[in-house]
């Protein structure tokens, strides 16, 4: 059976070229060492690399659901981040990428709180702001956040540049200063 991927998935590239291949080796070599993250629904949330150099070894992976437990859009990001090594700027370009995600499940939590709480009752659920929470989730400053959110209407290049480790925010910053 073919599964599909699910869109929280994204929030990371695919690999590519001589890095998939590498992936492919080690997987036919030592075997599949990590297991591949599937939603309740069946979709894959963690491990589309994996899978598909499963599929094209003709392996059979093993699966774990997540249990629903907190934010999806954390939840992947905490099994993706540790393993590669990003700036503070990449980050932030993460954070900005996961920001409509989040800024979803906040809507839906602040409707969640507004029907289960009267007008008058005081709501003991806190309310979620996403770009904090995108910060926090990915390890950088909100301030970071909020510049690359910015540069992303004002100057889209400089936010291209940073997510591939060229350029840092305040080099961005300043270039885009001067070319005003």
């Amino acid at each position: 059976m073919i599964r599909e991927f699910h869109e929280v998935a994204n929030i990371f590239p695919m690999m590519q070229g001589d890095e998939f291949d590498a992936l492919k080796a080690d997987i036919s070599a030592n075997g599949l060492r990590e297991p591949i993250w599937l939603h309740p629904d069946g979709r894959i949330i963690d491990g589309r690399n994996r899978y598909l150099a499963c599929c094209e070894l003709d392996i059979e992976p093993p699966y774990r659901t997540w249990n629903c437990s907190g934010s999806l859009v954390a939840f992947v990001v905490s099994l993706n981040l540790h393993r590669r090594h990003l700036t503070s700027g990449q980050k932030a370009v993460v954070a900005l990428d996961i920001l409509p995600m989040l800024e979803t499940e906040a809507a839906e939590k602040e409707r969640e709180r507004k029907t289960t709480f009267q007008k008058f009752e005081k709501s003991y659920m806190e309310p979620v702001h996403a770009t904090a929470q995108a910060a926090t989730i990915v390890g950088t400053n909100r301030q970071y956040v909020a510049d690359v959110k910015r540069m992303a209407t004002e100057a889209p290049e400089w936010v291209e540049k940073i997510r591939a480790g060229d350029a840092t925010i305040t080099e961005a910053k300043r270039a885009i200063k001067e070319d005003r």
